[in-house]
């Protein structure tokens, strides 16, 4: 629960989606950690048993937390765009190669 308090903090910070994304998730040789991080937040943050406890409520916490940060992104043009920003085409180009090389790379292990 402390690791899931802490996250939700994390998540609440205006460029903690951006950065994990840029880094990890974009990178060639990085993880894919937001992508992993948002799928294991979401399944736990509806309970199957039926039982709420309180690691869904942090999950959901934690989702909350990041689209609240990516809806302040879209309010706020000045968090969006800059000269220090990578431009959106440039990710996408970035991400769809990693794609690719880990598609070729599962075809021959």
């Amino acid at each position: 629960e402390v690791v899931l308090e802490s996250l939700a903090e994390f998540c609440r910070l205006p460029f903690f989606a951006v950065d994990v994304y840029v880094n990890y998730d974009v990178d060639l040789h990085g993880h894919d950690l937001f992508e992993a991080l948002c799928k294991v937040l979401y399944k736990n943050a509806f309970p199957v048993s039926g039982a709420l406890y309180t690691i869904h409520l942090l999950s959901l916490d934690c989702l909350l937390g990041v689209v609240a940060t990516i809806c302040n992104r879209l309010d706020d043009r000045s968090l969006v765009t800059g000269p220090t920003l990578i431009p959106h085409a440039r990710l996408a180009e970035c991400k769809r190669t990693k794609r690719l090389l880990r598609e070729a790379s599962d075809a021959f292990n």
